[in-house]
């Protein structure tokens, strides 16, 4: 109930942002999102976020997480995620992003389909994005609700 609650206050946040200007003329962002520690989780993630105020943005991600396992005592995993994120970002070309909402985790591995109902997810970025159509970079720590940390992210705001 008080994840739920969360959300709600977040959600409500983003769609009430107060503008400090006119809405970008691009709104929607596609990216790739890339993370690895050594000997340790690799993720890939594919992003699609809209723009709904200059400074507020709602994210949906698909992410793949692959545990290695160099220690037979602890198998190696696999996971999909899917987060849903409201993010806060700062009003310039480099901007600073937090971000928190949550998702399904799906176990893919050994045979073993196991679902996880509703994982937090949270994130802290610096993101390179012009208000026009550009490319986007961005660099930070995001939890996107699977075991594995994306640190870094391309794409295309349009």
């Amino acid at each position: 109930m008080k994840k739920s609650g969360l959300i709600f206050l977040v959600l409500v946040f983003a769609v009430n942002a107060s503008p400090q200007s006119g809405m970008p003329e691009a709104r929607n962002v596609f990216y790739l999102s890339f993370g690895f520690v050594p000997f340790g989780p690799v993720s890939v993630g594919v992003n699609y976020e809209r723009m709904v105020s200059p400074n507020a943005s709602i994210k949906v991600g698909v992410n793949y997480s692959y545990l290695f396992a160099p220690n037979p005592d602890f198998p190696a995993d696999a996971y999909i995620s899917v987060p849903v994120m409201v993010n806060y970002l700062t009003s310039n070309n480099n901007k600073f992003e937090i971000g928190l909402g949550g998702g399904p985790i799906f176990r893919v591995s050994e045979g073993k389909n196991n679902m996880f109902p509703l994982q937090p997810a949270f994130g802290i970025a610096y993101r390179y994005q012009l208000t026009g159509k550009s490319m986007v970079y961005k660099m930070g720590i995001e939890m996107p609700a699977a075991p594995a940390f994306n640190l870094y992210g391309i794409g295309y705001h349009f």
